[in-house]
């Protein structure tokens, strides 16, 4: 049984420590960890890599990475697919396929936003036939082949702000797949742990003969303490690389490469800080990447028309005006393309287009009520009718409504005759004491303008109540209205339409004589009546 603790040990290793395997060229393949930065830069490219690990060791870790990157859609979306094998020693072995994904958007100039998803298919390996046991009848040696394959993703966002600047999150094994037939504990817990990553980046320099880029990798899965690579990485006229990295708790490493149009090459050496360096020759990583040219024409002012279609490219604008922004030829305001008159200028409410004057009276058709018919201003363009046919206009005609001749003004002229018979009613008009209630001797003379009423139908009847001062205020006010509403009710229950007869109320406000004699109040409590036209 001493096997399976060394069995254990390891796998305890698996489950709570580091799982994923240790590059050098991490910010060659930033990809692989964060999957946003899948064909950022437009990157097209097939590439093999491959890493040995504390050479000198029987057994040693080794990686090798085979797949490639590119872009669609214009350089939006990025995509990738990679194989990879990784040998943990003689005993534990993954291998598998991810395919990261990205899409990327573009904003304020240089800006740019990424998010990227990568599926991971891997099978893990634990063969025992390949370890020497202390104790040849040990019963762990009889399952002697371990396999099972599992699936996760991985997660990243990255932002741009400039060429020169760069910063990404990332998570992977996201579903952290349990390794339920790889356990050789009485405990079910081997299970891939989330690992969580940031990128960060500034280029110091950035011309044709040097860049010198400031590089940082955090890491973390939280049971552990944060880890996390530095360095400086130098360009030399956009050809030559070399970098100098520090990894924390592990290692030094150097990097050296040559990056061309189409061919880049890059090797790394580690020496590590700890004992292993004195029975190791290092850890060597190299990797080949062979790049595709693709072209990619931009959207500079990133209103989704690229700049060999767009006639404006700096000024965002719809694909119906060919990228340009909607302009206001004859600055009325509206925009042309819902003005329906671009050269020439009109109010909003015509569309953009300027009124015409049908009639031609100087009124335009947007506020002529008689488009066809000449007419002045004053009548919003209309002519003057005769409503009531009397042959004076109405703008002239004070009785618009009422039959009247011209001498007149419009209105008919009230009669002597009239006149006396509307006197002698208001003189013979009386009420009970303190009532609304009309005397009988009052009726003879009121129907008499009932008469004239009947014959002059076009004519209108006003009556205005009045008080003399005894009594409070309110009450005379009231009594007033009901003694001219009283005469009115009369009126109206011989015949006489109720919208001829209109009413007023004055109380004891309007005297006309004193009311500190009996004559003068008796003159005071009146109901006056006017004739009136419309």
């Amino acid at each position: 049984m001493q096997k399976l603790l060394l069995y254990f040990l390891l796998f305890a290793g698996i489950s709570y420590g580091q799982q994923l395997p240790i590059s050098s060229h991490i910010f060659l393949n930033k990809h692989l960890i964060n999957p946003s930065f899948t064909g950022q830069g437009n990157q097209a490219n097939i590439q093999v890599g491959f890493r040995s690990q504390w050479v000198g060791f029987n057994g040693s870790p080794r990686t090798v990475l085979l797949g490639g990157q590119g872009v669609l859609m214009n350089g939006k979306v990025g995509i990738g697919g990679y194989l990879f094998n990784d040998f943990a020693g003689n005993t534990i072995s993954t291998t598998g396929v991810i395919i990261p994904l990205a899409y990327h958007q573009s904003f304020k100039g240089k800006h740019n936003i990424s998010i990227g998803i990568s599926p991971v298919i891997e099978q893990f390996s634990m063969n025992l036939l390949n370890q020497v046991s202390i104790n040849p009848n040990d019963p762990g040696l009889t399952n002697t082949n371990l396999n099972q394959i599992v699936g996760d993703l991985n997660l990243g966002v990255a932002y741009r702000f400039s060429d020169k600047f760069n910063i990404g999150i990332s998570a992977q094994q996201i579903l952290q797949s349990r390794l339920n037939k790889i356990n050789l504990t009485s405990f079910d817990s081997n299970r891939l742990s989330r690992q969580f990553n940031m990128f960060a980046s500034y280029k110091l320099f950035n011309n044709e003969k040097l860049s010198i880029e400031p590089q940082l990798m955090i890491k973390s899965i939280f049971i552990t303490p944060i880890q996390y690579d530095f360095g400086v990485k130098v360009n030399l006229h956009k050809a030559i690389g070399f970098g100098f990295y520090y990894r924390s708790a592990d290692a030094f490493y150097a990097l050296l490469g040559y990056d061309g149009k189409k061919i880049a090459a890059y090797y790394s050496y580690d020496l590590t800080r700890s004992n292993i360096r004195n029975y190791s020759s290092g850890s060597h990583e190299f990797t080949l990447i062979y790049k595709f040219q693709i072209k990619i024409i931009p959207d500079t002012d990133n209103d989704g028309i690229n700049d060999d279609k767009d006639d404006c490219k700096d000024l965002a604008g719809p694909k119906e005006n060919n990228g340009c922004p909607w302009g206001d030829k004859d600055g009325d305001g509206l925009k042309d393309n819902v003005d329906k008159c671009p050269e020439i200028s009109g109010p909003v409410e015509n569309k953009g287009c300027p009124w015409s004057d049908s009639d031609g009276d100087g009124i335009h058709d947007g506020i002529d009520d008689c488009k066809d018919q000449a007419g002045p201003v004053e009548n919003r363009g209309c002519p003057w009718g005769d409503k009531d046919s009397d042959g004076v206009a109405d703008n002239i005609d004070e009785c618009p409504m009422t039959k009247g001749p011209i001498e007149n003004k419009g209105c008919p002229i009230v009669e002597q005759k009239v006149k006396e018979q509307i006197t002698k009613a208001v003189d013979n008009l009386e009420f009970e004491n303190n009532s609304d209630k009309i005397i009988a001797t009052s009726y003879p003379a009121l129907d008499v303008l009932i008469v004239l009423l009947t014959e002059k139908s076009d004519w209108s009847l006003n009556l205005a109540g009045h008080t003399d001062n005894v009594g409070n205020d309110e009450f005379n006010m009231d009594l007033s209205k009901r003694r001219a509403e009283s005469i009115k009710a009369y009126f109206v229950a011989k015949g006489i339409n109720a919208s001829r007869i209109t009413t007023e109320f004055f109380g004891e406000t309007k005297p006309i004589d004193t009311n500190d004699t009996p004559a003068g109040r008796k003159k005071n409590r009146r109901v006056e009546m006017k004739m009136v036209f419309n």
